[in-house]
């Protein structure tokens, strides 16, 4: 009832219905003052941001006209609710150039157009061609994720020994300051704030290059393409090297690639752990452990993949992980089967300044996590 003595009010038309009636409610409760003190504040705040490289001009809107954020997100669903097997060209793509719409990048180029990207290109025209198969295939795969792992780097090239440090070594010690500045409880010593101002400072200045590690990103994800999975165990069948077992543990079928960002790993359908390092991991079936899986935070790792194409497996790990990154991609698609999904804090899909994705096609799944977690990003995706 409360709600409608402020009916008589004045109203902006302009405004949808439900901020009219917010601003009804405030006046008839006599905080029409109040009401108005938060949105100077908040328009002050966008004022501030103006010399802050890389914001975002949907965050702005949020800010300046509160009335817009539902609209702002019931777009963003709409756009990404597309059932991304009915789309046309590569099935990510219109979801990835969303993105870059999103985040305010109008002269994103996919990788196909980029001459910088050309040789990832070129390895993924081989990667996904029927006729490379088995050894071939996995050496393919091999060169393939090696070049997106230096491709990242270079995304990388105008970060500072400093900054590079905060990004692959500190990141940790970042979401453990931020959470603990919301608490009300904490002692903030030196150290908190060094911390806060120096990553503050990082994402303000943001030197990477976001649009090569999204146009990176854009080619890893033709690996979780349904048509490429599908035909993926088809061209492994039968692939067995003598004596990976002995070295990289039970159900290695066979490995291609000499260092950790060129690695990969291929499994059979019988019932293992993964505990040994890759960047790209291929299991073809069988219930499975993942210990750490698809966590790219490293310079030596910047790349960090997952493709299990059957079984009821299990991902968990401690902070980070399953599926995070700072800097690079991570990215784990399970075909089918009836998962579970366990993170601390930073996995399930987190991501600081890279690409994180967690795509499971099928199953009865369950998924917990701490925070920081589930699609969470910071600079990122």
């Amino acid at each position: 009832m409360w709600l409608l003595l402020g009916s008589h009010l004045p109203q902006d038309e302009t405004r949808p219905a439900f901020w009219q009636v917010a601003q009804r409610a405030a006046a008839s409760q006599d905080l029409g003052e109040s009401f108005a003190v938060v949105l100077e504040h908040m328009a002050n705040v966008s004022e501030v941001r103006d010399n802050v490289p890389h914001r975002l001009s949907r965050v702005t809107q949020g800010l300046t006209q509160p009335w817009t954020p539902p609209a702002l997100a019931a777009d963003l669903k709409q756009r990404l609710a597309t059932p991304v097997t009915s789309r046309l060209g590569s099935p990510f793509q219109a979801v990835i150039h969303d993105v870059a719409a999103w985040l305010d990048m109008p002269a994103y180029e996919p990788p196909t157009e980029r001459e910088d990207l050309a040789q990832l290109t070129r390895l993924w025209r081989i990667v996904e061609s029927p006729s490379t198969q088995q050894l071939e295939l996995l050496s393919a795969l091999s060169e393939y994720v090696e070049e997106a792992h230096l491709q990242l780097a270079s995304a990388h090239a105008k970060l500072t020994p400093e900054e590079r440090s905060l990004l692959f070594e500190e990141h940790s010690d970042f979401f453990d300051a931020f959470k603990a500045k919301h608490d009300p409880k904490h002692k903030r010593d030196d150290d908190f704030f060094r911390v806060l101002g120096e990553f503050s400072t990082l994402f303000a200045q943001l030197d990477s290059d976001r649009q090569k590690i999204l146009a990176v990103s854009e080619s890893l994800l033709g690996l979780a393409q349904p048509t490429f999975l599908k035909s993926l165990a088809k061209r492994l069948a039968g692939l067995q090297q003598a004596g990976v077992e002995a070295k990289y543990g039970k159900d290695v079928l066979a490995v291609a690639g000499d260092t950790d960002w060129s690695r990969v790993v291929l499994m059979g359908k019988g019932q293992s752990t993964q505990d040994f390092t890759a960047a790209l991991t291929i299991d073809l079936g069988g219930n499975d452990t993942y210990e750490h899986a698809a966590v790219a935070d490293s310079e030596d790792m910047l790349v960090c993949i997952v493709l299990d194409l059957g079984g009821d497996d299990l991902y968990e790990s401690s902070d980070p992980g399953p599926v995070f990154t700072a800097g690079g991609v991570a990215l784990l698609v399970d075909r089918k089967g009836d998962d579970v999904y366990r993170a601390e804090r930073l996995g399930l899909a987190a991501s600081l300044i890279g690409f994180a994705a967690l795509l499971d096609y099928e199953g009865d799944d369950t998924y917990t996590a701490e925070d920081y977690a589930q699609g969470h990003s910071t600079c990122g995706v």
